[in-house]
């Protein structure tokens, strides 16, 4: 009870006690509707207000004068949220002379209840030793005095009577109220609980059961009779459990069942759930015995239903391994941009120094075809390391306008010549097919590796049908499938991993549609594979569609000088002996640098070079920085920027710059050629 409220009670009672000493009776405005009271010193039950109200007036015109009343041992109590009670023991003091009722010890029992308007006393009660005054009379008005010796002894004992039984009273009155208030504390939370649970189970957007021992189910709250399509005729015929499982999970969910009543196992259970209508859903459970005096008279719980949290785990799985593939083809990329720089340069030198001296042979004779295996044989190397470099997306892509018609139409026409009669090749071309912006190059490796797979799939024979179409929002899609063996699951699931093959050690690398899926990537593009055991394979690639290309002029190569003065800037001295000789050969007079910083001394000369071959990848400043202060100082000196890892920061750099050639290692002779006589004699 709040202060406020307890504050409030205690004016009613001080105004009901200045009502009885005062003989005022404007109290009675304070009085409930259902208001009892008892009088004659608490020996009659007046359950009228009104009724009470005239007995208490006649009282008050015996003794119409002020009375005094001493009170003591005042208690108020809450009963419940909307009833108090008072209880006191007082003295009354009549305005004569008199020896018994001064002397008596009355009890007050008021009883105050809270109704809309505020606090009101709902009953009243004055235990006063009436027994002692002749019937009819409130007061022993007549003849008082004379009869207080006669009564004294009586009223002495009598009070020892009433003091003994009013104390007894008083203990049991305590004991029963608070059993009361115990009774009506636990009557109100079990009731809150109740309610609170049933409105929990019914708002719980997940299905809550109980079932009896025989699996009958019970009770399931508003959103579990939705989920299932039940009916309270479905309760009636004793739907079971067993009812909302498939077929295949129900001896678990029974199995399961009969443990949770015996107590044996706790935690979820995960099954396939079924609805009335057919429907399904993939579900976890959890449920726990109801038990009554130790005895299992019932399971009670829940049943989630977890298809979207397991399709997004499934997804999420499908997420990660997709991660992990990026990040080893990212990890392998690195790799093979670094490996491929240093093989382009060893190759550089070879085809270099090959392709020069085998201009110096007469045609046909032994060292004139010696060095044309050399040079071919470092011209295929560089394709290898094209191949490394375009798998590590770090070589200039040669992007443009692709019609995948033909390019399928030329490797059908090559297979064809191989394959023999084995393998069956159907290809259905789309008619209009929009081109692709892509690397020729790159893209029939891509497709070069699919067929090579699936051809190994049909070792016994079989046919393998290539299809192209436009697909929606200006796609090109092609679809490649075959009736090879097929990949299991566990294979498939890895079948694009770098390094993962399942043919015999030494018959492949494992790089083949780690490749595919890279050379996809790097043309935003998405590849879908589908496979099962002995029904083949299907791969569907994806790409963007673009507009077809304009043809574009070649501009005619300015007349190169005969000789040049050539600063050649380059950190590796395999590539500095071969470039200075092929250099020589050429006629051309060479200043060797083997960094940026000794480029950029040399350079403050009185004599400028006619142009600078510059490496790339160099240590220290590097070919970039040494590029943009190179340009700085002298902008009209032609460059021919050299590299054996071109990427997007080598093409930056060419179109930043005017007067810079990319120069991609290996380059043979003629190569080298070409690119000094496309620059301009220079201007100083």
């Amino acid at each position: 009870m709040e202060a406020s409220e307890f504050q409030q009670i205690r004016h009613l009672l001080d105004d009901y006690l200045r009502m009885y000493s005062s003989r005022d009776d404007q109290l009675t405005g304070q009085f409930s509707d259902d208001f009892s009271g008892f009088t004659g010193g608490g020996q009659s039950l007046i359950q009228s207000r009104v009724e009470w109200v005239a007995i208490t007036r006649q009282d008050f015109a015996q003794v119409p004068e002020p009375i005094r009343i001493d009170l003591k041992d005042l208690a108020i109590q809450p009963l419940a949220d909307s009833v108090a009670v008072a209880t006191a023991f007082f003295h009354i003091h009549l305005p004569m002379k008199d020896h018994i009722l001064s002397r008596e010890t009355a009890r007050l029992v008021l009883v105050f209840h809270r109704q809309p308007g505020g606090w009101k006393i709902a009953h009243s009660s004055i235990s006063i030793p009436y027994h002692l005054v002749r019937e009819g009379e409130v007061y022993p008005l007549e003849g008082l005095e004379e009869r207080n010796h006669f009564l004294e002894e009586q009223i002495a004992e009598r009070t020892r009577q009433l003091s003994e039984a009013n104390a007894d009273l008083q203990r049991t009155n305590a004991k029963l109220e608070a059993e009361i208030r115990g009774h009506m504390a636990t009557e109100v939370a079990l009731r809150a609980s109740e309610e609170r649970f049933r409105q929990l189970a019914e708002i719980f957007p997940e299905t809550i059961f109980e079932a009896d021992t025989a699996g009958r189910l019970t009770y399931a709250n508003e959103h579990g009779q939705q989920k299932f399509g039940l009916t309270p005729a479905d309760f009636d015929q004793g739907y079971s459990l067993a009812e909302g499982v498939v077929t295949a999970d129900r001896p678990l969910v029974r199995h399961r069942t009969r443990e949770r009543l015996a107590g044996l196992t706790g935690g979820f259970m995960e099954y396939q759930a079924q609805c009335l209508n057919g429907s399904t859903f993939e579900a976890m459970a959890y449920s726990a015995p109801i038990i009554q005096e130790g005895i299992a008279v019932g399971l009670r719980g829940f049943i989630l239903d977890v298809s979207d949290a397991k399709r997004a785990e499934r997804e999420k799985a499908k997420l990660m391994a997709q991660l992990q593939r990026a990040q080893k083809m990212d990890g392998l990329g690195i790799l093979a941009g670094g490996v491929a720089h240093d093989m382009n340069n060893v190759l550089g030198a070879i085809l270099g120094m090959a392709s020069a001296h085998q201009q110096l042979q007469p045609e046909g004779s032994p060292a004139h075809r010696a060095f044309d295996i050399i040079a071919k044989a470092a011209t295929r190397g560089g394709k290898m390391v094209q191949s490394l470099l375009n798998f590590a997306r770090q070589s200039p892509s040669e992007m443009r306008a692709v019609d995948l018609n033909e390019l399928l139409q030329e490797q059908v026409h090559f297979l064809e010549r191989t394959t023999l009669s084995r393998i069956r090749i159907e290809l259905d071309p789309a008619p209009d097919l929009h081109p692709i912006l892509g690397d020729p190059n790159t893209l029939t490796h891509m497709v070069m590796n699919i067929f090579f797979n699936a051809i190994e799939a049909m070792e016994a024979g079989g046919v393998l049908s290539i299809q192209t179409r436009n697909g929606d929002r200006d796609t090109v899609e092609v679809l490649v499938e075959d009736t090879g063996t097929g990949m299991a699951k566990e294979v498939l699931d890895r079948a694009m991993d770098p390094f993962f093959t399942t043919k015999a050690q030494g018959k492949g690398t494992g790089l083949g549609l780690a490749m595919v899926y890279k050379t996809v990537h790097s043309h935003q593009g998405t590849i879908e594979i589908s496979s099962e055991p002995a029904r083949g394979t299907q791969v569907r690639l994806c790409f963007p569609a673009t507009r077809p290309a304009t043809p574009a002029v070649a501009a005619a190569p300015e007349p190169a000088r005969s000789r040049l003065e050539v600063l050649l800037v380059d950190d590796d001295d395999l590539v500095q002996s071969s470039m200075q000789e092929i250099l020589a050969m050429l006629g051309h007079q060479v200043t060797a640098a083997y960094s940026g910083e000794e480029a950029l001394v040399s350079l403050e000369g009185i004599c400028l070079p006619d142009v600078v071959i510059l490496d790339l990848n160099m240590p220290g400043l590097g070919g970039a920085a040494t590029l943009r202060q190179l340009r700085r100082i002298h902008p009209e000196i032609p460059i021919l920027l050299a590299t054996g890892r071109a990427d997007q920061t080598a093409l930056d750099l060419v179109d930043a710059f005017p007067g810079v050639i990319l120069l991609s290692k290996p380059f043979s002779l003629e190569e080298l050629k070409h690119n000094l006589g496309s620059l301009g004699p220079g201007e100083r």
